[in-house]
């Protein structure tokens, strides 16, 4: 990409941020509570500071996956690579041919991570994703993310065609911090002090073809560069009780979070089944 486009893209990204954070202020009370809920030992100057730079990233973020829209893989390599450890792992399950589930969370930019993931890989490779309310919008991200030879499975859809895919040659990502809906079937996790309902349904589906469960760890560089460092939850899902999967998930997320709290998508109310109360209209 030309400087020109860069720099054109950088005063995009500083609009978007005085636009949704100075103006509009989108979600700013929501961000708040759950900085305050997480890092309750930090000081208000803290907290501004940490506010401030998700707001700076989160512009970023959406100026860059609107330019992914026109992406060639080696842009999308210019922007995010797999650590060399981690590309030898997956080698190493390619051999074996054994299923890989990736896990990750809207930590840096997931969704370079999972066209990155998709590359470097001879497995067909499925995106599991959640339908958007907004039907353009929808069409949008689903045509976005299902290049670079990604298959994209709805969420709702995934337990009838799982049964019917060549598992041994697969890998399955998963985008696994979503608040789920219900919470009587979530495994409830202690995330930053408070008890946290947690999404498992890749975990049961993982079980039932024993397949290796990794977490993708998402380490920004800056606000447009990212490395992607895998590590292993279970080898062996089969023999592993939800609970740690789930447990092993949200440690390896808390971390990433605590090392580099700016990059975490904080403007969704995370702990809103856990009795945290937001006050956003």
């Amino acid at each position: 990409m030309s400087f020109l486009s860069n720099h054109f893209f950088g005063i995009i990204s500083y609009l978007i941020y005085i636009l949704i954070y100075k103006i509009i202020k989108y979600r700013v009370t929501t961000v708040r509570i759950n900085l305050m809920t997480a890092f309750s030992d930090k000081s208000s100057y803290e907290l501004k500071q940490i506010e401030k730079q998700f707001y700076k990233y989160f512009a970023h973020l959406i100026s860059q996956n609107l330019q992914s829209y026109s992406f060639k893989e080696h842009q999308v390599k210019k922007y995010i690579w797999l650590h060399h450890d981690a590309k030898q792992l997956i080698w190493a399950l390619e051999k074996n041919n054994q299923p890989i589930f990736i896990v990750t969370s809207h930590f840096g930019n997931w969704e370079l991570s999972v066209f990155l993931a998709a590359m470097e890989t001879r497995f067909k490779t499925y995106g599991i994703y959640q339908k958007l309310s907004n039907q353009t919008i929808d069409r949008f991200v689903k045509k976005n993310r299902a290049k670079f030879g990604i298959e994209l499975i709805e969420t709702k859809l995934i337990k009838n065609i799982f049964k019917n895919l060549d598992n041994n040659n697969s890998m399955f990502c998963f985008v696994a911090d979503q608040t789920p809906v219900a919470v009587n079937k979530a495994t409830w996790i202690n995330f930053f002090g408070v008890e946290t309902p947690f999404y498992n349904g890749y975990a049961h589906l993982a079980q039932k073809i024993n397949a290796v469960i990794l977490y993708a760890s998402i380490e920004p560089i800056n606000n447009t560069h990212f490395e992607i460092k895998l590590k292993e939850i279970t080898k062996n899902s089969a023999n592993e009780s939800i609970e740690n999967i789930v447990d092993g998930f949200a440690k390896n997320l808390e971390q990433d979070i605590k090392k580099q709290p700016a990059y975490w998508l904080w403007t969704h109310r995370r702990w809103k089944r856990a009795d945290i109360i937001y006050y956003d209209k």
